[in-house]
Parts: C-alpha cells; sequence; structure tokens
C-alpha cells in the first residue's frame, strides 16, 4: 500500500489552483468524474499527484450513489468538514486493507472496478480511499503528463496533514500514518505540507487562507 494522490476539495470551481501555476508549478490537464459530480485540476509530481477538485454537478455530488463521499460537505468549506483526501494504490487488486472498507463504484471509471473507501470518522477527518489497479493517475494514459517541480525538485519525500478534525484519528487514517513518509495528525488548522526532495526544506511557500497548502524544498 503506498500512496498515489492527494486532494484538496476548493469551493471556488478551482480557482485557486492559480495560484500554483503562477508559483510555477507545471499543470496537468484535468477531467469531469461522470456521476460523482465533481471536476479537477491536476499536478503531477514525480511520484504523487495532487488534486485540486470542486462539486461541478450538485445533483450528482449529493445523489444517492455519491453522498456517502461526503464530497459535497467536503468542498463547502463548512466548519469542521475536512478538505483532504488521501488516495492509496496496491500492487495486488486483491489484497485485504489494514481497516474496513465500502465500495464506491462511479459510472466514469467504466466498470475498471471499484473505489474501496475506509469506513472512518465521517467528514471531519481526511478521506482515506483505494483505488481500482490500473485506475490511478499514473497509469499508461499520463504517462505524458507535464510534471511539476520546484526550483528543480520534483520528488515528493514527505507529506504532513494537519486537521481541525475533533474526534480521534480512525482505524484508516491511524494505518495511513504507518505509511514511510506520511504523517496525519491533529492541530489548529487544516494544512497539508508537501516536502519536496533532496534539498533541506528551509525555503517555503504556504497558500493559505485560499488554498490550505504549504510547498517546502
Amino acid at each position: 500500500m503506498e500512496l498515489d494522490h492527494l486532494f484538496l476539495c476548493v469551493g471556488d470551481r478551482g480557482r485557486c489552483g492559480d495560484l500554483l501555476a503562477e508559483f510555477g508549478l507545471r499543470e496537468g490537464s484535468g477531467n469531469r468524474h461522470e456521476g460523482q459530480g465533481t471536476a479537477n485540476r491536476r499536478f503531477f509530481f514525480r511520484n504523487l499527484m495532487l488534486e485540486i477538485l470542486w462539486v461541478e454537478d450538485e445533483e450528482e455530488a449529493r445523489s444517492p450513489l455519491t453522498a456517502p463521499m461526503g464530497l459535497w460537505e467536503r468542498c463547502g468549506g463548512e466548519e469542521g468538514r475536512s478538505p483532504f483526501g488521501i488516495g492509496l494504490r496496491v500492487q495486488d487488486p486483491e489484497e485485504v486493507l489494514p481497516f474496513p472498507i465500502w465500495e464506491f463504484c462511479p459510472p466514469y471509471l467504466g466498470g475498471r472496478g471499484c473505489i474501496r473507501v475506509g469506513c472512518g470518522a465521517g467528514t471531519e477527518e481526511p478521506l482515506v480511499f483505494c483505488i481500482p489497479a490500473g485506475a490511478g493517475p499514473y497509469g499508461e494514459r499520463n504517462a505524458s503528463q507535464p510534471k511539476a517541480e520546484v526550483a528543480g525538485a520534483g520528488w515528493v519525500r514527505e507529506v504532513e496533514l494537519r486537521s481541525k478534525q475533533g474526534v480521534p484519528l480512525s482505524g484508516p487514517l491511524e494505518a495511513v500514518n504507518g505509511l514511510a513518509g506520511f504523517r496525519a495528525f491533529r492541530g489548529d488548522e487544516d494544512l497539508l505540507t508537501l516536502r519536496l526532495g533532496p534539498g533541506p526544506g528551509t525555503r517555503r511557500r504556504c497558500f493559505a487562507p485560499a488554498l490550505p497548502l504549504e510547498l517546502r524544498w
């Protein structure tokens, strides 16, 4: 089990992604998630994709199929709702995950499997999910995507995810906390920190409050 991508749910239809592009991050292509009601902007680092996600179709996002994902609430900016999502991948599609799951099978996957979603504490904490084999952003379809980097650093060597959640970490989040280079914890703000290597990480750019993200390199 390893990190595949991270999403940030926003309420401005992705306009805050301009901050990353203006900073100099090369942007890949975005897409629309049929049946899920969301769209995105994507930034491909060498080993991790950062996704800016927003609700494009309220009816789809609040449908019986998609509502359990909590994307409408996460993207609405409501107090107490975590805007973060943690996408995982596994080499063996039959591998049993170390936490209880439910299956989400949206139309845009085209029958190529289902997303396995961790049963956690709800929208108060980051959404943890495992993508179907071959369906992630680093499949053959995205091999030619432009790569994001800062001052020549394009590998994400550490991820820190700080959340204002008022509940203990759930089983799925505790399991992800065991992955090398990843740390989730409670704090006084919602903030995703990506440490790019192999530099010392002494330089910093924070995009909050428009986007709860900071880069260190």
